[in-house]
C-alpha cells in the first residue's frame, strides 16, 4: 500500500478499511465510500451513466434475457405495462395491458420465452424471443402467482403457499401428471405465503417471512 509522511520523518503505511479500530490509529481508511479496493490499493468507483430514458411511469420490476444468437432484451414493468427497450426509447411490450399491479412485478427465463408473473395480474404472461410481446401463457397455468422461476427443465410457479411446476421440458403444460411430471402441492412447515423463490443449480430455494426451503 502507499505511505505518507507525518511532519518530516515518520512513515505510516496506508492500512485497509477498519470501521472497528479506534479512529485515531494510524494510517486505516475510516471513510471509503465511493472506493473499490484492488490488488494495488484502492480505486475510484465509475460514475453512474444513464443507460436508458425515463419510463413513462414508476418501474415495479425489471428483467435482462439473454438469447442463443447473441442478442439481448431489456425489460422494464409498471403498474400498467411492460416495456422493452428498443432504439434507446421504452415501447409496450405487451397485448393484454394496461394492468392495475401495486405488487412487484417478476420475471423467469424458459429457454427463448421470458415468463412475466404479478399477484395482482390473474394470468401468466409470456413473450418469445427478443422482440416478442407478453400474452397470456397456454397450459393452464395457475392464477395470480406471486413469483416464477425456471430450474432444471421446468418453470416453478407459486401461489400463497402453494407451488406449481411446469411439465418437463416446456412451459405451457401445467395441468398434474406424472407422466409429464407436471405437478402442485403445498409448503405447510411453517404459516404463511410464499414471498420469494430462486433456481439453485438444479434445486429451488424458497422464502416463507419465517422460513426457507432448499428443494
Amino acid at each position: 500500500m502507499p505511505a505518507r509522511k507525518l511532519g518530516q520523518s515518520t512513515e505510516v503505511p496506508w492500512a485497509d478499511f477498519s470501521p472497528d479500530l479506534d479512529p485515531t490509529s494510524p494510517g486505516i481508511l475510516l471513510d471509503s465510500d465511493g472506493a473499490i479496493p484492488t490488488i494495488k490499493g484502492y480505486k475510484a468507483r465509475n460514475a453512474p451513466v444513464l443507460y436508458a430514458p425515463a419510463l413513462p411511469a414508476k418501474p415495479l420490476g425489471g428483467y435482462v434475457a439473454f438469447y442463443a444468437n447473441g442478442t439481448v432484451s431489456v425489460l422494464a414493468a409498471t403498474a400498467q405495462h411492460i416495456y422493452r427497450l428498443q432504439g434507446g426509447v421504452w415501447a409496450v411490450a405487451d397485448t393484454t395491458g394496461p394492468f392495475a399491479a401495486t405488487h412487484p412485478w417478476n420475471f423467469a427465463q424458459f429457454a427463448h420465452d421470458v415468463i412475466a408473473v404479478n399477484p395482482d395480474v390473474a394470468d401468466m404472461l409470456v413473450a418469445n424471443g427478443a422482440v416478442g410481446t407478453f400474452g397470456n401463457l397456454g397450459g393452464t397455468p395457475p392464477n395470480n402467482p406471486t413469483t416464477v422461476i425456471s430450474v432444471a427443465g421446468f418453470a416453478a410457479a407459486y401461489v400463497a403457499n402453494q407451488w406449481f411446476n411446469s411439465s418437463a421440458g416446456t412451459d405451457t403444460g401445467w395441468t398434474p401428471d406424472v407422466q409429464t411430471q407436471s405437478g402442485l402441492g403445498f409448503l405447510y412447515d411453517y404459516p404463511g405465503n410464499i414471498i420469494a423463490a430462486s433456481s439453485f443449480f438444479r434445486n429451488q430455494i424458497v422464502w416463507k417471512n419465517s422460513a426457507m426451503w432448499l428443494l
